[in-house]
């Protein structure tokens, strides 16, 4: 009898699970929009909360056993809560749109912290108070960059100002042969004196390995001062009492001692009075002329091709020139992309390593290249040399960012050349994305251009935390593993004292795996990974499943009443929390308001389909 009761459990257990391989097989034939799959997950986690109000909550209140059921619930929701975050931690967050959000929401805000903190180490920062030290965090960006990239190259203005999150960076010395003359480490900050002069940066900053760096951008630091009384305050006494300024107009940029004390003397006044940096120089008036004649005549890049009078003086007050001798290196291959540049004369020999061809492909003046790969973020796939003395204009990442959002034609521009074979050729040919990956790019770039205030995503970014976890499948299987872990137990409990499971609560289970698989498959395929090892998983799942019931069966055969409440009490909480932490935020990000109404559907079915059986 035991025996036939065990593999009648280990049976339900299937039926129960069997729609998770089912929701994989489903993307054969229908890859369903964002929408439908909110519907069914929203549905299942009503089925599922109707399932376990009937089966397991309404009887236990029945036989007095609420005291018992209540702690179960709490160190269910409790230990399902405490191995998420093992798993998520280690990859597992993966496995569902809703998951990787909050994870990177989460992780987001633990750098924030971290930013702040940093903060408080530069003297000008100290003493201001919290919410300023946050609006500065808010101005921040977040980028990572490969080991060997080129942050800022002497001459490159406006600087920023950088501080290092994760990773070395080297500074550069042009006057000592580009020799490192300084390391930094997590919390350091850089490039503060250019920032705050206006002058173009005198030094080079260079990564060391991977790093990542917050970057506050001289545009948006000056927006903020009106609203930083204190922040405006500390700056201008840094302005006025810091021989370091003086040092580095004097040391650096060559400025006599009486020049540099009368900018000091109008920055500070400039910062107390109107509240805004002054530049220490200003850029040539006929440079803005030039740019203007060489982005008439560009090519090879169709977002900045023919464009109106208006937009190319926009665009040309962004643009900064440059000069490089005959065989000196502009990029190399591999090297992280962070501009576009335009050949006004001499030519320009881009290498490929992965071009059989011995004849480098040379670009003459008016070709425009690397706009590729700055756009998407990436590294260059070439390496670009000056084959002989060559003049360039440069558009730096952060600069196009702010035109795109501030001159509504050039977005349109860009969000048609997105939509193009060219763009998804790129980043599937010369950067080896996987398809999936290089659509979820090109989706959430559009999603960013339509929003209208946020840069462009880079895939570098995109791509940081998953390489993090180089076992993310394992994670994701765990994760889901513990997701079904609760149903399986409670489904073989309950079979102790009936042959026969309850129609609502398989129906229930049915319902919210379907759509689980369906969603999670969805998100693992972006991931990379292939259908039929998604498939491997999910089917190892519901047989798991099936052992889970035929031990449950086992384990509660025979024990007492109070033991057998409470461990219905733990799986009930841990379904419980699995609905509000991820099916329930995972339909409404996918569907909206919808979700409230076909929970409501869902909950209504399973009850019905409860009563019918009765």
């Amino acid at each position: 009898m035991t025996e036939t009761a065990v593999f009648h459990a280990f049976l339900a257990g299937l039926v129960s699970a069997c729609s998770l391989p089912l929701g994989t097989l489903t993307l054969l034939f229908w890859r369903p929009s964002n929408k439908a799959i909110a519907l069914l997950i929203a549905f299942g986690a009503g089925a599922l909360l109707a399932a376990l109000t009937i089966d397991l909550v309404v009887p236990a209140l029945d036989n007095g056993e609420y005291q018992l059921l209540a702690a179960g619930c709490i160190c269910g929701s409790l230990l399902y809560l405490g191995l998420n975050d093992i798993i998520n931690n280690r990859g597992g967050f993966l496995r569902k749109t809703a998951t990787t959000f909050t994870y990177f929401e989460r992780q987001s805000e633990k750098k924030f912290s971290r930013l702040v903190h940093s903060f408080r180490r530069m003297p000008v920062f100290q003493l201001i108070p919290d919410h300023e030290a946050h609006l500065l965090g808010t101005i921040s960006r977040r980028q990572e960059y490969p080991g060997g990239a080129q942050l800022y190259r002497k001459g490159d203005t406006p600087a920023n100002l950088y501080i290092v999150e994760n990773g070395q960076v080297e500074l550069l010395d042009p006057r000592q042969n580009m020799e490192p003359f300084l390391t930094l480490g997590p919390g350091d900050s850089f490039s503060r004196m250019a920032f705050i002069t206006g002058l173009p940066n005198a030094t080079a900053a260079r990564t060391k390995g991977t790093t990542s760096v917050w970057i506050i951008e001289k545009e948006s630091f000056s927006s903020i001062l009106d609203e930083t009384p204190v922040l405006r305050k500390q700056l201008a006494e840094f302005l006025s009492a810091s021989p370091e300024i003086k040092r580095y107009l004097v040391q650096r940029h060559g400025m006599s001692p009486e020049e540099s004390d009368r900018w000091i003397h109008a920055a500070a006044t400039a910062v107390n009075g109107s509240g805004h940096l002054v530049c220490a120089s200003s850029p040539q008036a006929d440079r803005q002329q030039q740019a203007e004649d060489a982005l008439r005549h560009a090519s090879r890049f169709p977002v900045l091709e023919q464009l109106p009078p208006d937009l190319v003086k926009a665009v040309a007050g962004f643009m900064h020139h440059y000069r490089y001798d005959k065989g000196e290196v502009i990029y190399r291959n591999s090297e992280y992309a962070d501009r576009l540049y335009l050949v006004t004369c001499g030519t320009v020999a881009l290498i490929d390593p992965s071009d059989d061809s011995p004849d480098p492909h040379i670009l003459t003046p008016g070709s425009i290249f690397g706009a590729l790969s700055m756009l998407t973020g990436a590294h260059h796939a070439a390496a670009a040399v000056a084959q002989e003395d060559v003049g360039l204009w440069v558009i730096r990442r952060k600069d196009f960012d702010i035109l795109v959002r501030t001159h509504q034609e050039l977005a349109v521009r860009l969000e048609r050349f997105l939509t193009t074979q060219t763009v998804r050729n790129y980043l599937e040919q010369r950067q080896h994305f996987h398809a999936d990956i290089a659509t979820q790019w090109t989706r959430k770039a559009l999603e960013q251009l339509s929003r209208g205030n946020r840069p462009l995503p880079a895939t570098e970014e995109m791509n940081a935390e998953i390489r993090e976890h180089k076992n993310a499948p394992m994670a994701i299987w765990l994760g889901i593993l513990l997701d079904g872990i609760p149903e399986s137990l409670v489904i073989g409990a309950l079979m102790v004292t009936s042959p026969m499971i309850s129609l609502s609560l398989l129906a229930g289970l049915f319902l919210s795996n379907y759509p689980e698989a369906l969603s999670s498959s969805a998100g693992m395929r972006q991931q990379g990974m292939s259908l039929w090892h998604v498939l491997l998983m999910w089917s190892s799942l519901m047989l798991m499943t099936g052992i889970g019931a035929a031990l449950g069966n086992l384990m509660f055969n025979g024990a007492p009443p109070h033991l057998f409440a409470f461990t219905k009490g733990i799986a009930a909480g841990a379904m419980l929390t699995v609905i509000a932490e991820t099916m329930l935020p995972e339909a409404y990000l996918k569907g909206g308001s919808i979700t409230g109404l076909t929970t409501l559907l869902g909950f209504l079915g399973a009850i019905l389909a409860g009563e019918a059986a009765w």
